[in-house]
């Protein structure tokens, strides 16, 4: 091959390459900017939850729900805007699945104490209930590498 030649192929392969690489980037982000910014969303969560006082009466724990469900929605609909990279994608969706069966329990148990269920009750049944899915949450986040997300 030419000298010419062979220089010009060189530069072809090495704009190819630079464009293979630079276009890998901007179809979704890396798992590291994935874990700061599901990080800066879970621990402003964690903030607010971390706000919310148990309450002292049974009576109480309707609004008790309220507040955790008002803080788990925008946490719940933040993440969902995350595009994880393919390679966690089964991983992400498993967490993301999780955390919305979570705030689906939360709902479900705050709407029968409102229609009348004794609070105590409802509190056990959704410990129970809830306890599976915080677990397989936990573990996903742990996967993750996001400990911030993993229940408090």
């Amino acid at each position: 091959m030419r000298p010419a030649a062979r220089s010009r192929s060189a530069r072809v392969c090495v704009a190819a390459a630079t464009l293979a690489i630079a276009g890998c980037g901007s179809s979704s982000p890396s798992d590291n900017q994935v874990r700061a910014q599901a990080s800066s969303i879970c621990a402003h969560a964690n903030r607010e939850i971390g706000r919310i006082t148990t309450p002292s009466a049974a009576s109480g724990g309707a609004a008790f729900l309220q507040q955790g469900i008002a803080s788990l929605k925008p946490e719940l609909r933040a993440l969902r805007q995350i595009a994880p990279p393919q390679d966690s994608a089964d991983v992400w969706s498993t967490a993301i699945r999780s955390l919305s069966g979570e705030l689906a329990q939360l709902e479900s148990t705050a709407a029968r104490i409102d229609t009348g269920a004794d609070p105590v009750s409802a509190f056990k049944s959704l410990q129970r209930t809830i306890s599976p899915l915080e677990r397989q949450a936990d573990g996903a986040w742990q996967a993750l590498q996001i400990p911030a997300c993993q229940n408090q």
